[in-house]
């Protein structure tokens, strides 16, 4: 809606039917409220979160997050390229399937179970994943807490450097 000093604004509006004795509508109450700045606000935050997304999904580095269980929550387009794996194939998965050795498999759970116990902010780690193939990928693995609005841990992150053509 157009405001009479000439800005666009966002209105909400109720509007409340008046009937007769027979319930025909004879007329209607209608009010109405400027929520432009809340409307802004959302369309920000909409703004921000995309802005975020693409920062994850772009970035070169292979980045991933699980919940507590280590169930995949996200999965880049570099983990796409690294691990020959689609994130629809990876979501739902529990990320220690990833890992091609048991010491790994048990040192990075360990750093990940501190995060979410809040024992330490963040870890960083040297670790051997394989791909889809088989083929086994040496990456520095660095996680850190994914926090919800209340500061609780819900999600870690595994941000991985592929260090692997230090080993060929």
């Amino acid at each position: 809606n157009k405001h009479k000093s000439g800005r666009y604004i966002w209105l909400e509006t109720l509007i409340k039917p008046i009937c007769d004795e027979q319930g025909k509508v004879i007329s209607a109450v209608m009010a109405s409220r400027d929520v432009t700045e809340r409307r802004l606000a959302e369309l920000a935050l909409q703004e921000s979160e995309e802005r975020y997304r693409q920062v994850v999904q772009n970035s070169p580095n292979p980045m991933f997050s699980a919940n507590r269980e280590g169930i995949l929550h996200t999965w880049n387009s570099a983990c796409e390229f690294i691990f020959q794996c689609m994130e629809k194939e990876m979501l739902g998965k529990n990320w220690r399937t990833l890992l091609a050795k048991p010491e790994g498999v048990a040192s990075l759970s360990e750093a990940a179970e501190a995060i979410f116990e809040e024992e330490i902010a963040s870890a960083q780690l040297s670790v051997t994943y394989q791909n889809s193939r088989g083929d086994e990928l040496y990456m520095i693995c660095r996680l850190y807490p994914l926090k919800d609005t209340s500061g609780k841990g819900d999600f870690c992150v595994f941000a991985n450097t592929d260090i692997s053509e230090q080993f060929r």
